[in-house]
């Protein structure tokens, strides 16, 4: 296996300007190197450009079915659309769970929705990296083998598997990154999804952050995980937004999220990842 290589992999570009105002920073200052742009999102076009005027970060998708509206065809949503024409808030658990069974009963919908997201991307210019999934929708047992179809189709080379085993967890230091009963759940459904997974399409060793955002994201956990990082690739799942009361208000599931973006501009933290030998990048300059 490689030595360590690090991707911190910003999500929710385009969902807001405060997403891509934070992943800008982050970039700029700091250690992303990889953002996953929600093309339905109402900042998407300035997301675009922000991207372009970057040309080492890697832009991937970041598949949803909660919080923007539809890219496909909106009629088999009909009854969980709101009046704006969006999917349910991936606040409201109720909703969330919702549009999992939905997804469940009925994946060829999802599947449609997934590839006229693709292909919205390419409309504005994206060859995506790599994808990912809005609250890891995307890992569900019924839609991802067909996800997997549609990736390798287009040529995508990477996509966020969370499958970090039991044992690892129960390890004591790994306890700011747990992420409690849904990180548990996540990470089952991305052990078995992992199984499906063929050439070229591949996922990270290892995913990180599903526990170590908003308060948890503090400079001194995050110097702790640098010491654990292991060899091969491991994706660090970050959500750097920039101060805005709007987006608070409107995602209160963001609540805090300002606290990754100061982490992911941590001097310290950066040398710490120099000294152990860690090199940071975007998934397209891995091969």
């Amino acid at each position: 296996m490689s030595p360590p290589t690090l991707v911190a992999c910003g999500d929710d570009l385009g969902l807001h300007p405060a997403t891509g105002e934070g992943i800008a920073a982050a970039h700029d200052g700091g250690l992303l190197r990889a953002a996953s742009l929600m093309v339905t999102g109402e900042a998407v076009e300035g997301a675009v450009a922000l991207a372009a005027a970057r040309p080492d970060l890697a832009v991937g998708v970041h598949l949803s079915l909660l919080d923007v509206p539809p890219a496909g065809n909106p009629a088999p949503w009909a009854g969980l659309l709101d009046g704006r024409g969006c999917f349910p808030p991936s606040a409201r658990a109720r909703s969330l769970a919702r549009v999992a069974a939905r997804v469940q009963r009925r994946p060829a919908d999802a599947l449609a929705e997934f590839a006229a997201q693709l292909d919205r991307a390419g409309a504005l210019g994206v060859r995506p990296t790599h994808v990912d999934g809005h609250n890891h929708l995307h890992l569900l047992p019924a839609v991802f083998p067909g996800l997997v179809d549609l990736c390798v189709a287009r040529g995508i080379r990477w996509i966020r598997v969370p499958r970090a085993p039991l044992r690892r967890l129960l390890w004591r230091r790994w306890a700011m990154d747990r992420g409690g009963a849904k990180g548990t759940l996540i990470r089952t459904f991305g052990r078995r999804a992992a199984r499906g997974l063929r050439p070229p399409l591949r996922c990270a060793d290892h995913v990180v952050g599903l526990g170590l955002h908003g308060p948890a994201a503090t400079p001194a956990r995050g110097r702790a995980l640098a010491g654990l990082l292991a060899d091969g690739v491991t994706e660090w799942m970050v959500h750097p937004v920039a101060p805005s009361a709007d987006f608070r208000r409107r995602f209160p599931w963001g609540d805090g999220w300002g606290s990754e973006l100061s982490l992911l501009r941590d001097d310290d933290l950066a040398g710490a990842l120099a000294e152990r030998g860690v090199r940071v990048a975007g998934f397209g300059a891995i091969r």
